[in-house]
């Protein structure tokens, strides 16, 4: 999922007695290097749950290898907006590799889906589509219908196949997070030390990752399942992502609260320390753009809060509930803040295309 918008070079410069140094040591020590450390420590979990489950292929080793899959996916929503430095690899992001919806099952003749993969033997993984692998790959081995019907599926005579495809795709996802979360040991001086603000150094790389992902929750978290991307006709409600678990409301909120907590510089456990919220005050008009920005937060909050809690995101949109709208609205308001008025306001290019015309 690459998303963005145009190159916005910014004429507006932040004062250079805001301590950068201090302010990536705290993300790289505080927000960034733990949440890679849980989630290795939860996709190893996830491992140990999915290779259980292949080998008695029941439907208690099923439901626990389900809520694995939950905790695991859950802290990736912690970790996905720090798609820079260690997490960019040859051929592309971890983001890309490992949290690319919605998922293809069945494919064409030029493009296979995961059905294929699995029927063919093919657990190479030797290709571009990643689509047909990740998490939301394993999603689909472990929620595509009702418990029953997934573990008749492993048990039956196709079913070795189905095992070794949903092993290797999980085995991909381990290696990849543990070989970022590696990285970062190494990084963290880089990091720390690039602290300027031109392209490339790590401020600008950290904000853009952080505008990356809001954007990538409002346009295809939200956007592209209800409709509302350019070339659109109407909503696809199964485009949502977590669509088979049904957990795309739950992920998408735990996305935004990340973006929130980044904003603020706060930590999952709640500690308030030195964030974007402080950087943006470091400015000559940078406390009004605070006030703002705090007032759109609350918007999107209120918005989250209203959404039923009886019925999944794809249910919604598909029965046009308004509280959809309403999330998407103000999302859409939020780009403003966090994008043009932000990187004008730090003096951060906005180095990333796409084509949203925001």
């Amino acid at each position: 999922m690459i998303i963005g918008c145009g190159d916005e070079a910014s004429n507006n410069s932040t004062p250079d007695s805001f301590d950068r140094v201090t302010f990536l040591t705290y993300y790289a020590d505080s927000l960034i290097i733990p949440e890679y450390a849980k989630l290795n420590r939860e996709v190893g979990e996830l491992k140990i749950s999915i290779e259980r489950f292949a080998s008695s292929s029941d439907e208690q080793s099923l439901k626990n290898a389900q809520i694995a899959w939950h905790e695991a996916y859950m802290q990736w929503q912690n970790c996905s907006s720090f798609d820079f430095g260690p997490a960019q690899g040859n051929f592309g992001t971890l983001s890309e590799d490992i949290g690319t919806f919605p998922s293809t099952i069945t494919g064409s003749q030029s493009k296979k889906g995961i059905e294929e993969y699995i029927a063919s033997g093919d657990n190479s993984l030797s290709n571009f589509a990643r689509d047909t692998r990740g998490f939301l790959g394993i999603e689909y081995l472990l929620f595509e219908s009702d418990d029953n019907e997934v573990v008749r599926k492993f048990q039956s005579a196709e079913g070795e196949k189905r095992k070794a495809y949903l092993i290797a795709i999980t085995n991909d996802i381990v290696t990849k997070i543990n070989e970022v979360y590696t990285k970062w040991s190494q990084y963290r001086s880089k990091f720390i030390e690039n602290n300027g603000t031109d392209a490339g150094s790590s401020t600008s790389e950290l904000y853009n990752e952080f505008v990356k992902s809001f954007e990538a929750l409002k346009n295809y978290k939200y956007g592209l399942p209800a409709g509302k991307r350019p070339g659109q006709t109407k909503s696809e409600p199964d485009k949502v992502e977590g669509f088979y678990s049904g957990s795309s409301f739950e992920t998408s909120r735990k996305h935004w609260e990340t973006i929130q907590r980044l904003w603020q510089g706060k930590t999952t456990n709640g500690y308030d320390g030195i964030g974007f919220e402080e950087y943006v005050a470091s400015t000559v008009t940078g406390k009004d753009l605070v006030l703002s920005t705090q007032v759109q937060i609350k918007s999107v909050n209120d918005a989250f809060n209203s959404f039923p809690n009886n019925i999944t995101l794809s249910q919604a949109i598909t029965t046009n509930e308004p509280s959809v709208e309403t999330i998407n609205t103000e999302l859409q308001k939020m780009t403003r803040f966090l994008k043009s008025d932000m990187s004008s306001l730090l003096g951060i290019s906005i180095t990333y295309s796409s084509g949203d015309g925001d």
